[in-house]
């Protein structure tokens, strides 16, 4: 009497584990990666810090990223020495590969196809900026220059 418990509860099981199964609907879980670019970073070579678009992808066809870097009068930014990476969406490529150190003297046009054989064509642009504050050279002025009281 056991044996036939032990069988009737394994058949059950096995049943009841067959049945609960549900068939994914492929039909409405996918969707196509169609927006292509997702981001813009640019990085100067010898310099651990990363730059980053001003605007979040993805972008609309045509858009011109702007990516502002950092400047000073004392060390000058190189736009003829810029290393560019981009993020795609999955099954999505750029045309020409972006490697090594780009010139970026001109705006760069760059073309995204994505998992549709669609072309997106943006501009990628860097605008060279300069510090927010300004620091002055003081001691080598004397007290009336710097308008202090004696």
């Amino acid at each position: 009497m056991k044996l036939l418990n032990k069988y009737t509860a394994i058949i059950c099981l096995f049943v009841a584990a067959l049945t609960s199964c549900e068939s994914p609907d492929l039909a409405e879980g996918r969707t196509d990666q169609v927006k292509g670019l997702l981001n813009v970073t640019i990085k100067i070579p010898d310099n651990p810090a990363e730059f980053t678009a001003t605007k979040k992808g993805p972008y609309e066809e045509g858009e011109e990223i702007t990516v502002k870097v950092p400047t000073t009068d004392e060390d000058p930014l190189d736009l003829t020495r810029l290393i560019c990476t981009v993020s795609l969406e999955h099954n999505c490529y750029v045309e020409t590969p972006l490697t090594g150190e780009t010139d970026f003297t001109e705006p760069l046009k760059i073309t995204v196809i994505d998992v549709q054989g669609n072309r997106h064509n943006n501009t990628i642009k860097i605008l060279p900026t300069p510090p927010k504050t300004k620091f002055t050279k003081v001691w080598d002025k004397n007290a009336v220059e710097l308008n202090i009281r004696q």
